[in-house]
């Protein structure tokens, strides 16, 4: 519990010093330098790099998902138009409506 803190402060205080209010991060690495705690800076690395790549496929799936949606829906719009036309019996019918 304290090393997180101390991880936290740090890294608080660098992102002050680059004048932001939320860490990145950089600051949380700049922090672990700091605390002498390089050890354990590779493997969180690692585990950086694969979040965000897992993060960019599920991002790009989702857009790939909604494009097919909305060109399903586009498409299904153009499918099911039928254009309009009144039979006959129809026709007739309305005349005598009008006339009658």
């Amino acid at each position: 519990m304290v090393f997180i803190l101390n991880v936290t402060s740090y890294a608080n205080d660098y992102a002050v010093t680059r004048k932001r209010k939320v860490l990145a991060p950089e600051d949380v690495f700049q922090a672990l330098s700091i605390i002498e705690s390089d050890n354990i800076t590779a493997p969180l690395m690692d585990a950086l790099g694969a979040w965000k790549t897992n993060k960019a496929n599920k991002s790009g799936e989702a857009k790939k998902r909604k494009a097919e949606k909305k060109n399903a829906l586009t498409q299904g719009a153009s499918n099911t138009s039928v254009p309009f036309s009144i039979t006959l019996s129809e026709e007739l019918r309305l005349k005598n409506a009008e006339h009658g």
